[in-house]
Formats: structure tokens, sequence, C-alpha cells
């Protein structure tokens, strides 16, 4: 009786076993695969945790770089290159109008034919508010003519030759527009066109002179 009990629990614990196995299996696969994922998933969180840790690396870098440039140029903002702006010929006056929003700086070559005192006006047309910085030089390779702070004109002498007109120009807020006009000319009118030279008084009473004593000799004759 004690053995045909054992059988009978050997065959029907092997049957449930048996029956028992494809779950068993098909959990073990489950729970490989969602291991699988898991370490994607996983690998997926640790790259882009380099990412932003490479991120928070450049990120100081950056800020010194630009902390660099701003020492630099000594401004709290960045000042990009100054724009250089095709060379004119001051034969005739020179107008210029900028109309730009945050900073502004450029370079302008420029050349003069003839020797004289010449004027350059500089001036603040923004509005509401007034420009923060307006400045303006005027320059040869080596040596600087004159310069402006703000509004307002200033008188030089130039010779024959090359020379530059340098202009920078700051808004109170970086987000803000701003305008300035400039002029630039001789003060003795168009430089080509030579001045007339007047007669000396004393020539035309010369040559009266001579007329009446002329008129003199053909009564006599």
């Amino acid at each position: 009786m004690t053995t045909s009990k054992t059988l009978y629990a050997t065959i029907l614990g092997g049957i449930l076993l048996a029956s028992g196995l494809p779950n068993v299996y098909a959990h073990s696969v489950d729970y490989r695969d969602a291991h699988r994922k898991g370490l994607d998933i996983t690998m997926e969180m640790d790259s882009a945790h380099n990412r932003h840790r490479n991120e928070q690396r450049k990120g100081p870098v950056i800020a010194r770089a630009r902390h660099s440039e701003y020492e630099k140029h000594g401004n709290s903002r960045y000042v990009e290159q100054p724009k250089v702006l095709p060379m004119f010929s001051l034969d005739t006056d020179y107008d210029q109008v900028e109309f730009f929003r945050g900073s502004y700086t450029s370079i302008t070559p420029f050349t003069i034919g003839t020797a004289g005192k010449y004027e350059f006006s500089l001036t603040d047309l923004s509005f509401p508010n007034d420009l923060k910085d307006l400045g303006a030089a005027i320059t040869t390779s080596g040596n600087k003519l004159g310069q402006l702070l703000g509004t307002g004109n200033m008188i030089f002498d130039a010779q024959p030759g090359k020379y530059f007109l340098s202009i920078f120009a700051d808004t109170l807020r970086s987000c803000d527009l701003g305008q300035f006009g400039l002029n630039l000319h001789a003060l003795s009118g168009t430089p080509n066109t030579p001045s007339a030279v007047p007669v000396p008084g004393a020539l035309w009473l010369f040559g009266s002179g001579l007329l009446g004593l002329a008129g003199m000799v053909r009564r006599k004759s």
C-alpha cells in the first residue's frame, strides 16, 4: 500500500513538474529579456549622465573663455570684431548714418588728396534714450589726429595720404536699438577747386594810367 502511494505521488509529481516546465521556461525567458532591457536602459542612462557631465565640464571652460574676452576688451559685454567699411576719397563731403542693436564698431579707410583743414562731426541720433557710449577717432597708421567722445565736432589738419576713421557705440542694454550720424568735409570748400586770386588795386590804377598816357600821345600827333 505504501509503495503504491509512493509510486502514485511520484507519477503525479512528475506530471505536475512536466506541465509546469513551459511556464518556468517562459518566466525565465521573460526575466532574461527584462534583464537585458534593464541593462540597455541603464547603459542609456549612463550615457546621458556622461553627456550631461561633459556639458557641465565644458560650461566653466566656455565661461572662462568669455570672461577672458571680457577682460581683454575691458567691457561687461562681448565686443565683436569691428566692421571694415569700403574706402572712400574725401573729394566731396562724406556722410554716414548707422542703425544698430547693442554694440557697434567699425573702421573706415579714406584718402585725402589736398592739404588743408578738415572738420569731422558726430551726432547721437538714438531715441528715446541716448547711447551709453559713442566715440570716434581719425588716425593714420601710426598717429592720431583727433578724437570725439559723444556728440560734437573737431577740426584737424591733414596732408595728402591715407587715413582711418574708427567709430564705437554702445546702447544702455544689449537689446536696445541705437543710431548715430557723422559728417566729414573740408573747411575751405571742395579740396580740388583752387580759390580765386584777387587782383591788387594798384594794378588797375597802373593800367588806367597807361591808357590815359596813350590817349594823350595820339592827340598830340
